[in-house]
């Protein structure tokens, strides 16, 4: 199954002394709960132009109170990595999907009315939906391939592809197939890969290093057949380049499926909550296959 935000090596940094648990707990609190009925103008604009294929069954989730969209006063500063959020009540079990409307560019208007950018809110909406489908599902969908760009040479490329995509889909997409299956999928991203290679670099992995992504850098670093290819890699300088290149919307993307096609959904509807230029290049017309294979096997529609 998907590997929950709570066990990702991320979580454990952002949400050291339980920071960010205490922010979302604090939203609840003095935060307000924003129905349909609030911002009529933005919502009929969802519903009617910018429209989501699955809108009726959003609209029912709202409805019955398993997402609420949350407004929150400025001094509240939810960060860009967090547009949603699915907390788990510890007795019923039952998810509910927190939407923060402040990375929609909500305004509360003096007639009491609010405004929002139709496309962030549909993006926000559509993947907390998504998120809570993933937590009732029993499988992953199937994995896209997705595209990348890094400058290696060819074998060390493959090499790095294979190990980034077999943790993408053991522990970001909580893959439960069998490990030739698993390596199948992860082979798809290589170019002519040396399969003797590639055995090589598999066996020097074990179950635990694909914990996170922090034990799956690490292990790469440290592997003696890559450790003077890849530079300096450690995983302080290589999230770093990654906020500075992707922007901090996309911190989550690396360990939880959620996060992941949310930033791809934001790239779909041009909201440039993230790096929308350089991330185009990356997602490309996979993003719309993407988005319509979760559409038709996640969500029904």
């Amino acid at each position: 199954m998907y590997s929950p935000l709570s066990n990702s090596y991320e979580w454990s940094i952002l949400n050291k002394d339980g920071q960010v648990v205490d922010k979302v707990n604090e939203a609840i609190r003095i935060g307000e709960e924003v129905s349909p009925a609030k911002m009529q103008v933005s919502y009929n604009k969802l519903k009617n132009r910018v429209k989501s294929p699955i809108m009726s069954k959003i609209t029912e989730y709202i409805e019955n109170g398993r997402i609420k969209m949350v407004y929150t006063p400025q001094e509240l500063r939810i960060p860009l990595y967090l547009p949603f959020i699915v907390i788990v009540n510890p007795t019923t079990k039952l998810s509910t999907g927190l939407v923060f409307l402040s990375i929609c560019e909500t305004t509360k208007e003096d007639d009491g009315e609010y405004s929002c950018n139709e496309y962030k809110l549909k993006t926000s909406l559509e993947s907390c939906y998504m998120a809570l489908k993933f937590i009732e599902m029993k499988d992953s969908p199937k994995l896209i391939a997705p595209k990348h760009s890094i400058k290696l040479d060819p074998d060390t490329f493959n090499k790095v592809l294979f190990i980034i995509g077999k943790y993408f889909i053991t522990t970001v997409m909580g893959c439960q197939q069998s490990e030739e299956i698993i390596d199948t999928y992860a082979m798809y991203n290589c170019t002519n890969p040396s399969l003797a290679s590639i055995q090589r670099i598999s066996d020097e992995f074990n179950k635990d290093d694909y914990a996170n992504i922090s034990t799956v850098l690490t292990r790469l670093a440290s592997i003696p057949d890559l450790k003077n290819r890849l530079g300096k890699l450690t995983v302080s300088n290589f999230l770093e380049s990654y906020i500075n290149i992707y922007d901090a919307a996309m911190l989550l993307a690396l360990e939880n499926f959620s996060y992941f096609v949310y930033n791809v959904i934001s790239v779909n509807n041009t909201t440039y909550v993230n790096n929308y230029h350089r991330l185009k290049q990356i997602v490309g017309k996979d993003g719309q296959d993407l988005y319509s294979a979760l559409i038709v096997s996640i969500c029904g529609a």
